[in-house]
């Protein structure tokens, strides 16, 4: 007790009676396991987190010394797609009126074919995960898609299986939002919706 509880998580009883002496071993012994496992755990995930920030931050310093703002968003979605391994990254922005998202930018062959087709989603529409995060006006995800409502399938994005849209917020108006899409189901975390939604503010605060 006196080594784990100077910081050696690695100590282990070597008790095998069969006593209260022996319980206690035992016990002494899961714990010290069950604390190397949480301690591995938060240190992955600390890992990336920083990691996904890094990105950010990289996404960010990459579009800083951009003034065209068709170049601006197709290079994040570019690189986003790229360095967070996702399957889709695109760009939505908010209409003069206000009432409809429009495609600004897609990553790929199908995110170029879906921008000349012109599309756009009715900000009131209920079956799409993209107008939803407007309207909240926060990070939604759908971990898989098969069993979402509010899924919108995508023929030209035959292999989506989880997706997570965000806002992009100046001064608490929405602009658009910057939505993405992963191959594997239960991708996206909490913690993905911060990352993205720091990204999507320093997306918008570029475009504004």
């Amino acid at each position: 007790a006196n080594t784990i509880s100077a910081g050696d998580l690695n100590a282990v009883a070597d008790v095998k009676a069969s006593n209260e002496t022996g319980i206690l071993a035992r016990a002494f012994n899961s714990m010290t396991s069950q604390l190397r496992n949480m301690l591995d755990t938060l240190e992955q995930r600390v890992a990336v987190r920083t990691r996904d920030l890094a990105t950010v931050a990289e996404v960010g310093t990459a579009t800083a010394t951009i003034l065209d703002s068709k170049r601006l968003l197709q290079e994040v979605v570019d690189l986003t797609k790229e360095r967070f391994g996702l399957y889709h990254a695109h760009i939505y922005l908010l209409d003069d009126e206000g009432k409809n998202l429009v495609l600004a930018t897609g990553a790929g062959e199908p995110g170029r074919i879906m921008v000349e087709e012109g599309r756009s989603i009715p900000l009131d529409r209920e079956q799409s995960l993209v107008a939803r995060a407007a309207r909240e006006r926060k990070g939604v995800t759908v971990n898989d898609v098969t069993q979402a409502l509010d899924f919108l399938p995508n023929p030209l994005l035959p292999n989506t299986r989880s997706e997570l849209a965000v806002p992009m917020l100046v001064g608490g108006n929405v602009v658009g939002v910057f939505d993405i899409q992963s191959e594997q189901v239960g991708r996206f975390t909490e913690s993905d919706i911060h990352v993205q939604t720091t990204l999507a503010s320093l997306v918008g605060t570029s475009i504004q």
